[in-house]
């Protein structure tokens, strides 16, 4: 078994918070429980602020974790969640946001030797929500190839989303900023992370992303991702590179680290947008360096 209890105090754009969350992995099935309250004010952001997503947002999230751990390791992670929205402006009345999904993966890995080896991976989510008596649908999955050789090794990976129903404006996915402890994964799988773009920089309800990595806990990426509403015809790439330092791989002993505290990613990067959003635009020749630390039990 594991617990958690966090609390986070960032900048006034936020998120600043607490969670408390329990696991146990003696059973084949499982279960986590976390309840949380953060608050989020992207309008005190730098660059772009979208007032309409300043609110406090408290909740609990219910999941139960099976992995298989055969030739080719599969998980499979039924969840349901829900939210209750404050926002900071007066005259939008609070709302509650609930939700069920099923998170499921697979991979397979083939080697030749000690350098030579090919990994696939797949990874789909599922699930339907209600916020304030309206009803979605959130669809999100990627598939990802990964190269070992003698010198460096190389992973492609390609990644969609839609949201489908009548989803409200906290249901679309959006681009920019950076993942958090404190909210459940489930209430936040239409965040579509970007460190190098602020909070909410683009808004939609279908995504589409490509990445190119090369190396392993040091590593360089190159990554375009199109967000949009479908009654438009599809945005741009936006296209960001960068270089990353994962320290939980130059470690070496994530599945140690993963019996004793729970998932956790610790990145360290910069990174570049190459698109030219034209003169005058805050994000033109913006290099943005990132420090990034996520724990879930």
């Amino acid at each position: 078994a594991s617990w958690q209890a966090l609390a986070a105090f960032g900048n006034g754009a936020g998120p600043r918070g607490a969670v408390l969350a329990f696991a146990y992995r003696g059973w084949r099935w499982a279960p986590s429980f976390q309840l949380f309250s953060s608050l989020e004010r992207p309008s005190a952001q730098r660059f772009t602020q979208p007032k309409s997503f300043d609110r406090q947002r408290s909740g609990a999230e219910l999941a139960f974790t099976m992995e298989s751990r055969n030739t080719t390791p599969a998980f499979f992670r039924p969840v349901i969640s829900f939210e209750r929205l404050a926002f900071q402006d007066v005259s939008k009345p609070s709302t509650s946001r609930s939700f069920a999904g099923l998170n499921f993966g697979i991979s397979h890995v083939w080697g030749r030797g000690e350098h030579w080896g090919l990994s696939l991976s797949a990874q789909a989510k599922d699930g339907v929500g209600r916020t304030d008596g309206a009803n979605w649908q959130s669809q999100r999955g990627h598939v990802a190839v990964r190269i070992s050789t003698p010198w460096l090794p190389f992973l492609l990976k390609a990644e969609s989303a839609r949201v489908l129903g009548t989803p409200t404006l906290v249901d679309q996915l959006h681009l920019g900023g950076l993942t958090t402890s404190l909210v459940p994964t489930s209430l936040d799988w239409n965040r579509v992370e970007q460190v190098a773009l602020p909070a909410y920089s683009a808004l939609g309800d279908r995504m589409h992303r490509l990445r190119v990595e090369v190396g392993s806990g040091f590593h360089a990426y190159l990554e375009g991702t199109a967000l949009w509403d479908h009654t438009q015809p599809r945005a741009s790439f936006i296209k960001v590179a960068g270089l990353e330092f994962n320290l939980m791989q130059a470690v070496g002993n994530e599945e140690i680290v993963g019996r004793l505290v729970g998932r956790m990613t610790f990145l360290v990067g910069i990174h570049r947008i190459l698109n030219d959003p034209g003169k005058g635009n805050p994000l033109r020749d913006r290099t943005v360096g990132s420090l990034s630390l996520v724990l879930r039990p």
